[in-house]
């Protein structure tokens, strides 16, 4: 895309983040970063792509997913307690709540995805 640079980062490396953010001073943030089997990435990694946005006072979209609810045949509110059955989406749960603490008006998007091996999926059905 014309004019845009993209740019390598490890969002495990909180002053690497707070650095980048910091020098490209973006209006908004859309945070993607996750790993299926890597807590620090998916968690932490979200934790520090909040804290660098709200430094600047820029508007941050972060995608989690509906792996945080165990799944159910009714969808779930904004609000319902996460329910996670394997660790990834404890992982987004977690990433979740440090993304509100550190910035209560973000955007949460909760997307559906279908994780894992073909022998070993694991999906959360009824949510929305």
């Amino acid at each position: 895309m014309p004019g845009v640079a993209a740019r390598r980062l490890d969002v495990t490396d909180r002053d690497a983040v707070r650095r980048l953010v910091a020098e490209v001073r973006p209006d908004v943030v859309i945070a993607t970063a996750y790993r299926n089997d890597d807590w620090t990435v998916t968690a932490d990694g979200a934790a520090h792509v909040a804290y660098a946005a709200a430094e600047v006072g820029a508007r941050l979209v972060h995608l989690s997913s509906d792996a945080l609810h165990a799944g159910r045949p009714t969808p779930y509110l904004d609000d319902d307690v996460p329910t996670p059955v394997h660790p990834y989406g404890a992982a987004k749960a977690a990433a979740e709540t440090a993304v509100r603490v550190v910035d209560p008006g973000a955007v949460l998007v909760r997307t559906s995805l279908i994780l894992g091996r073909a022998a070993n999926r694991s999906s959360s059905a009824g949510t929305r």
